[in-house]
């Protein structure tokens, strides 16, 4: 192998992996904002928010406050298109920059 063929592998292995971990993050923040449509489409419908959130928590095993924190995005920006966060973003960050409040 050449060393211009070297240096070309070397490019298209950073590229795929630049551009795999930004599809995997814009992924998880879509996957996210659809959890939070899908959980608010019932919520207008249950008088006790509180305890269906905590009840879908335990039945999926997963914690509460993601469930929250995904309700908060989707009613903070119900047209994902419109939130001012870069693809470039995380899920966490996303949570720390615009979800969660100061402590």
């Amino acid at each position: 192998m050449t060393q211009d063929q070297r240096e070309m592998l070397l490019e298209d292995v950073r590229d795929i992996m630049v551009e795999s971990s930004a599809a995997s993050r814009w992924a998880t923040i879509e996957g996210k904002h659809l959890l939070g449509e899908r959980i608010c489409r019932d919520l207008g419908n249950e008088p006790d928010e509180i305890g269906l959130i905590a009840e879908l928590a335990v039945t999926l095993n997963k914690p509460e406050r993601g469930l929250w924190d995904a309700i908060k995005f989707f009613r903070m920006w119900p047209n994902l298109d419109l939130a001012p966060i870069g693809k470039n973003l995380a899920w966490y960050e996303i949570v720390h920059q615009f979800l969660r409040e100061e402590r």
